[in-house]
């Protein structure tokens, strides 16, 4: 088909090299757990939803000590991840249905990266690979609420907050706590937006709303005043349980007439495999699953309102990305229990999800990039686009040249695993191969004209799955993946 696959990227960097020894496979988790679920905590800040958050004292903040800081810098940094979010499910990425008003403008006004892909279909570890620039299997972080980042390792917070930055982290979702990841390093700030919420059933995941995540980020920019900051903003709204708030309940499926719903008593029997919602039902699921979406949408327009209002906008550099999508029983094998929620499969239903950079000084409106990106790209690209030094522990490289016209000398490969290494795949030049571990399976997609991995390729084109199985042996070696 004309397309010959390439190495990956960049050097690949063991996790013996980064942290010194290898991390055990840690059995299954719990039903709830696979869904992302947390438990309840401890408040790290008391502030309410209209006010400045609280910075958490010092002995919970670092596991290390930060660095002394820097002169001021002047280009400030605002990293918003929307959690569960598919790249097809907003308009600028080909969507036609679901309506994302503030995020189609904001791909406008900067560029938007057509196949932007990550390395787990989880909340932490994906989170762990944007703010460390690293592999879940190197940075620590594989195993949901069992793993912790390595506390020899930087984070977004500690790098920018070492350059002088004002530094928060305002996060939608229990599972961010302190003692679940580690994540906490850097920020004068670590909020959990949940807290003094209730949960309906024990062991339910606690999630904020976005409008009241967006309250507390208007707060947060506000208490910066003019100081340069890094903020990291996380929207827990499109992670399941679906439950968007009139009039987003019933935007798109307003004809429905079924019992099924999007709480957590849905959850928990799809999880249980007791329930399996098809036909009217499933596209019910779905239809919550967007109007959470149209709902977060409207809340980060609010946002981006307060950067405009506070003449920031031209001086910071704004990204906007997810961890990983969702399934909704698009396929047919590859795939764990019932094939809906995550995580579940290396399909792009799971792995393809937007990114989109807006930085007027560098970034020309309406760039779009059409070569393969990664999550571990994301932090080294920040800190380049904020003039701040690199980082050494680093596996991504950064999306600059690519924002300028230019082109990779060495085309990025995206590696993924699932936590149990039953699945992993490659992405490389517009082929990607899923490989079963266990039964020894694989299937080869060409994403040029089967973005949606539908037909499987692999007896036609032999050669290019033999290529990239190559590759996917190597990097599975490198990162100890069995």
């Amino acid at each position: 088909m004309g397309r010959r696959p390439a190495s990956p990227g960049s050097p690949l960097r063991s996790r013996r090299e980064f942290l010194g020894i290898a991390a055990a496979t840690v059995g299954a988790l719990g039903l709830l757990s696979a869904c992302g679920a947390g438990t309840s905590r401890t408040p790290v800040a008391t502030a309410g939803p209209t006010t400045r958050p609280t910075a958490v004292a010092s002995s919970s903040v670092a596991a290390t000590a930060t660095p002394p800081r820097v002169s001021r810098p002047r280009t400030s940094v605002l990293l918003v991840t929307i959690d569960t979010l598919r790249a097809d499910q907003l308009r600028s990425y080909g969507q036609q249905l679901v309506q994302t008003p503030t995020l189609d403008a904001f791909a406008a006004q900067g560029a938007r990266f057509a196949w932007h892909m990550v390395h787990q279909p989880q909340t932490l570890p994906s989170h762990g690979s944007i703010l460390t620039g690293m592999y879940p299997s190197s940075d620590g972080v594989r195993v949901q609420l069992v793993d912790k980042l390595s506390p020899t390792l930087d984070t977004a917070g500690t790098a920018f907050a070492r350059q002088g930055y004002s530094t928060a982290a305002l996060f939608s979702c229990s599972v961010f706590d302190p003692k679940n990841c580690g994540f906490q390093r850097g920020f004068d700030v670590y909020q959990d937006l949940s807290f003094g919420l209730t949960a309906g059933q024990p062991g339910e995941m606690l999630k904020s709303s976005a409008g009241r995540t967006t309250d507390a980020a208007i707060a947060q920019l506000r208490a910066f005043g003019d100081q340069p900051f890094f903020l990291w903003l996380h929207y827990i709204d499109p992670h399941c349980p679906y439950v968007p708030p009139a009039p987003f309940a019933n935007k798109y499926d307003p004809n429905y007439h079924g019992t099924l719903n999007g709480g957590w008593t849905t959850v928990t029997e799809i999880l249980a495999e007791k329930l399996r919602p098809k036909g009217a039902d499933l596209e019910r699921l779905k239809s919550l699953y967007q109007g959470e979406i149209s709902y977060v949408d409207s809340q980060i327009g609010r946002v981006f309102a307060e950067l405009d209002q506070l003449d920031r906008a031209q001086s910071t550099v704004v990204a906007v990305t997810a961890d990983h999508g969702e399934s909704f029983a698009e396929h047919r094998d590859f795939f764990t229990g019932e094939g809906i929620y995550h995580p579940r499969s290396l399909y792009n239903t799971e792995l393809h999800v937007p990114l989109m950079l807006r930085y007027p000084p560098r970034i020309r409106p309406g760039t779009v990039v059409s070569s393969l990106t990664r999550a571990i790209d994301i932090l080294p690209t920040l800190l380049e686009l904020s003039d701040q030094p690199a980082l050494p522990q680093v596996q991504g490289k950064s999306l600059t040249p690519l924002l300028e016209g230019g082109k990779d000398d060495s085309p990025r490969a995206v590696f993924s695993a699932m936590s149990n290494s039953i699945f992993t795949s490659v992405a490389s030049e517009g082929w990607k191969l899923i490989q079963n571990n266990a039964t020894k399976q694989q299937h080869l997609y060409d994403l040029a004209n089967d973005p949606a991995e539908m037909d499987d390729v692999l007896p036609a084109n032999r050669a290019i799955a033999a290529h990239l199985s190559a590759q996917l042996a190597t990097w599975s070696l490198e990162e100890r993946i069995f």
